[in-house]
């Protein structure tokens, strides 16, 4: 109890979002109406909604990556844009970046200190 279990992202263009996400990461969305998709990682649920702009701030969720440059990479190449690179937190606690979306989220990407 009280852990996380549902992230949502807002999306301008859904289609993009889901692509973006899905040759990304390889999550699958489901339709729930033109509107929203929900999507499922490891047991986390979230959700996609359509908005008519997607406004500054909130929470940051983080992905969990093998690769952290390697993804960096492949998210410049289908839309999205390095906002903070690789940045190393201690050899305990792995490294972080944080990205913008195809649709501007920012979003963070963490690896673990064995990756």
């Amino acid at each position: 109890m009280n852990g996380l279990c549902y992230a949502e992202f807002s999306a301008t263009n859904m289609e993009r979002a889901k692509a973006f996400y899905n040759e990304i990461f390889g999550w699958e969305f489901h339709p729930m109406d033109e509107n929203y998709a929900t999507f499922e990682t490891d047991g986390i649920g979230g959700g996609l909604s359509k908005v008519e702009e997607v406004k500054a701030g909130g929470p940051i969720v983080y992905i969990q990556v093998e690769d952290i440059d390697a993804t960096l990479k492949v998210i410049g190449g289908k839309g999205g844009k390095t906002i903070v690179p690789k940045t190393k937190i201690s050899d305990e606690h792995g490294s972080f970046a944080h990205f913008n979306d195809s649709e501007g989220n920012v979003m963070g990407l963490y690896t673990s200190p064995q990756q």
